[in-house]
């Protein structure tokens, strides 16, 4: 019984570190990197998804962001990649 509930436990610690390490690419949301559209509804569904699956990485893709109020959440990444900018 006590090996089935350490596997148990190891298999849940898996399943939490997976879905950290997912990507949410705020283009998939809407988001536009022309440096003039709104982009935060964009981003913050994109962090919400993120947040829902148990954590991860918003990722912003090179572009310029323009947003306003961004609601950050627990076990979430933000990582804007070479040549991304947030306005």
């Amino acid at each position: 019984m006590k090996k089935i509930t350490i596997v148990l436990i190891n298999l849940l610690i898996s399943i939490t570190l997976i879905a950290q390490n997912e990507y949410y690419n705020i283009v998939h949301f809407g988001a536009k990197g022309d440096g003039k559209t709104n982009n935060t509804k964009a981003i913050n569904d994109a962090i919400n998804a993120a947040s829902k699956a148990g954590g991860g990485t918003v990722f912003f893709p090179a572009g310029n962001y323009l947003s306003y109020t961004i609601r950050l959440k627990s076990h979430i990444t933000i990582y804007l990649d070479q040549g991304a900018i947030l306005i």
